[in-house]
């Protein structure tokens, strides 16, 4: 069997590595400084590119110190020019399942394990202190094109997220290695906006990556909140959920193509 596709693991990593974290290196300071050296290497390699993030590095920096609100990331962020657009069309919807086939095999033998009720309580519960930082699904071996994948229906294993959306493919190239630690996922919402904050178990580094939406949301929804972190990491792809609140939006079912911009970039503290 191959080990990435073991139900095992997919229940073991969620919700056993959290009281583990204590005793794992790449949770120390050790382990984020350790990263943003490997990531700075990366950067060198990008240095003539996205010169104009100084301004939103510095807002979302201050927003994770708790001296701005999310009100003034969407403002800062209207006003920085765009680096990267993003195509998704609806012939790039693919299955969870046949990236994650064993999210339905543990969802099936949930009551086996007895984390039926923990994964839900975890999932509705709004308070920070519930979204404890998880790491990655990974599926190396799995390779796909498509950039929103969506569920048949809600699985526990999977923290009831049904549709995922894919970061870009220059993120993967220069930040993969920031996703195979352990996370925590903060999602910002409103207007033309979709801001991800994923941070380093360590809570020394964080990576965010901006959304700019040329079709507005819908009633002008604005809002956030943080989920519990249920990222995938295919062999080309990086996968993060997309909350309820944005289903309509990105169901490309109803939608020949979706267009925008996106940026990114680390943060130290």
């Amino acid at each position: 069997m191959n080990l990435e596709d073991d139900p095992t693991e997919i229940f073991i990593e969620p919700n056993l590595y959290p009281r583990l974290a204590n005793y794992v290196p790449s949770a120390t300071r050790q382990g984020a400084d350790a990263l943003m050296q490997l990531l700075k290497q990366k950067e060198e390699l990008y240095s003539i590119e996205e010169k104009e993030m100084g301004q939103i590095d510095e807002i979302i920096g201050e927003y994770l110190r708790g001296k701005v609100s999310i009100n003034e990331i969407h403002r800062i962020s209207g006003a920085v020019l765009n680096s990267q657009t993003q195509v998704f069309s609806k012939e790039q919807i693919g299955k969870v399942e046949d990236i994650v086939p064993s999210a339905i095999a543990i969802s099936t033998n949930v009551d086996y394990f007895n984390c039926n009720t923990l994964q839900d309580n975890r999932f509705e519960s709004q308070s920070d202190e519930q979204f404890l930082p998880q790491p990655p699904l990974l599926r190396s071996e799995q390779e796909t094109k498509n950039k929103i994948l969506v569920a048949d229906e809600k699985y526990p294993s999977l923290n009831n997220h049904t549709m995922f959306i894919s970061l870009s493919d220059k993120l993967f190239d220069r930040y993969c290695d920031f996703f195979f630690a352990p996370h925590y996922t903060k999602v910002i919402w409103s207007t033309h906006k979709v801001v991800y904050v994923f941070t380093h178990i360590s809570s020394q580094v964080s990576l965010y990556y901006d959304i700019d939406l040329k079709e507005s949301l819908s009633n002008g929804m604005t809002g956030g909140h943080s989920i519990i972190s249920t990222t995938i990491i295919t062999k080309t792809k990086i996968f993060v959920p997309i909350v309820p609140e944005m289903y309509e939006y990105f169901n490309m079912r109803n939608k020949g193509k979706l267009e925008f911009y996106v940026r990114f970039n680390t943060l130290s503290s």
